[in-house]
């Protein structure tokens, strides 16, 4: 048998699994995702936790952290800023 009949006897073969396993393929990349994901805004929370102190000392470990923060930080503000305009409107609303 020649390469190109086993990559094309490969790729039948695949055709079929992939069409069997695409849901739990896309399970187990949403529970990878979301562990990342967990990981990133876990270490934008630690940096977070650090004093206050202005410039914030960057000790080992604390340059990831600074990048996760970085990373989410336009996620947040966001976030953040979109839940205070709806308690804004709200308290206009009861205002009048």
């Amino acid at each position: 048998m020649n390469k190109a009949k086993l990559v094309k006897l490969g790729e039948e073969v695949l055709t079929g699994i992939d069409l069997e396993m695409e849901s739990l393929v896309r399970i187990e990349l949403e529970k990878m995702l979301c562990r990342k994901l967990s990981s990133v805004f876990s270490g934008a929370a630690s940096y977070l936790e650090i004093p206050m102190v202005y410039p914030k000392p960057m000790i080992q470990g604390e340059y990831q952290k600074l990048e996760n923060y970085k990373s989410v930080m336009p996620i947040l503000d966001d976030v953040i800023d979109n839940a205070l305009k709806k308690i804004s409107k709200k308290g206009e609303k009861h205002a009048s």
